[in-house]
C-alpha cells in the first residue's frame, strides 16, 4: 500500500490552493478527497488498443472529476461504496462489506465496474479472480492519516472483465504504468473523509 503521505503530493497542495472560500471550512478544504490511479488492460490483437491510464488525485470538482465515497456502519462491520468519474471514464465499487478492521469483502453484493468506451462490471470479492468472481479485494484499511483525516485505503484487481452486452470480451483492472509489475498489480485506492465513516 502507498505510505498515508501520499495525500501530501504536489498534485495534493495544487488542489488545496485552488480550492475557493465556499468549499473551505475554518479547519481545513472539505469533502471527500480520492487519490486513486488504475488502468483497463487489453490484447492488441482482440482488436482492442492500450487504454489511457487513469489518475485521480483531488476532491469533486477538481479538473472536472466528480468523487464520492460513502460507508454504512454497524456495530460488526462497514459497507463500503465509492465512485470516481471524468470525461468518459470512471471506476466504482458498490457494496463491499467488511469487518470493521477492514480485510477483503464479505459475502455478496460486491460490485466493481469501470467505463472506457464500455461499461465493464464485475462481482468482487476475498478470492483471486475467476469466472465468477473478476474482481479481488483486499488490504483494505479503516484508518487515519498522519494529521488525523479519516482514511479508507485498499486493493482491487480484476481479471476477465466484460461489458454485460459482450460477456466475451475480457479485460484487466491494474495499477497504472507500462511496466510488467504495473500489468500484473492491483491498483491502490485512498479515500480521505468518505461519508459516513467515523474511525473507532
Amino acid at each position: 500500500m502507498r505510505s498515508n503521505f501520499a495525500f501530501f503530493t504536489a498534485a495534493g497542495f495544487a488542489a488545496l490552493a485552488g480550492l475557493s472560500t465556499s468549499s473551505c471550512t475554518s479547519s481545513g478544504p472539505a469533502g471527500v478527497y480520492a487519490d486513486i490511479r488504475w488502468q483497463i488492460r487489453c490484447d492488441v490483437m482482440n482488436g482492442c488498443s492500450s487504454y489511457p491510464a487513469r489518475d485521480v488525485n483531488g476532491f469533486s470538482g477538481d479538473n472536472g472529476v466528480r468523487v464520492t465515497c460513502t460507508t454504512i456502519e454497524s456495530a460488526a462491520n462497514r459497507v463500503l461504496s465509492f465512485s470516481v468519474s471524468g470525461s468518459g471514464y470512471s471506476l466504482r465499487l458498490a457494496g463491499a462489506s467488511f469487518a470493521r478492521n477492514g480485510g477483503s469483502p464479505m459475502g455478496s453484493g460486491c460490485l466493481v465496474t469501470v467505463q472506457e468506451d464500455n461499461v465493464y462490471e464485475g462481482a468482487c470479492g476475498a478470492s483471486p479472480p475467476s469466472d465468477a468472481q473478476p474482481c479481488r479485494v483486499s488490504d483494505v484499511m479503516f484508518t487515519r492519516d498522519a494529521d488525523g483525516r479519516s482514511l479508507i485505503t485498499g486493493d482491487i484487481f480484476c481479471q476477465g472483465l466484460s461489458p454485460s452486452a459482450a460477456p466475451g470480451i475480457d479485460r484487466e483492472l491494474t495499477a497504472s504504468g507500462t511496466s510488467a509489475e504495473a500489468t500484473m498489480s492491483p491498483l491502490e485506492f485512498n479515500l480521505y473523509d468518505c461519508n459516513g465513516y467515523t474511525p473507532d
